[in-house]
């Protein structure tokens, strides 16, 4: 009996590796299914927070690109003061109706 006991004292690391190797093994033979579902729901985690910071990039690029887009040349945004005969232009009169 004590040498059992010493035996066992001797080798517990091994004895403990050993039981947690059987363990996962079984686990590994029946419950694969629901490892490989924790295994996917941790993977696409872990992708979502990668699209999702590639997302905050593309916003921000799009907005620092945006800003030089919409800063427009004073002289080139300015309307012609005389708005009513350009409109006067594009409207039709009764004389164009008439067929000669």
């Amino acid at each position: 009996m004590k040498h059992i006991l010493r035996s066992l004292k001797q080798n517990r690391y091994k004895i403990t590796g050993g039981l947690g190797g059987l363990l996962m093994a079984l686990l590994l033979i029946f419950a694969w299914p629901l490892l490989l579902i924790i295994f996917l729901v941790i993977i696409g985690v872990f992708l979502g927070g990668v699209f999702d910071a590639g997302r905050r990039v593309g916003i921000f690029l799009d907005h620092l690109f945006s800003l030089k887009k919409k800063t427009p040349n004073k002289k080139a945004s300015r309307k012609s003061p005389n708005k009513k005969t350009s409109q006067k232009s594009s409207q039709k009169t009764p004389k164009d109706d008439k067929i000669d």
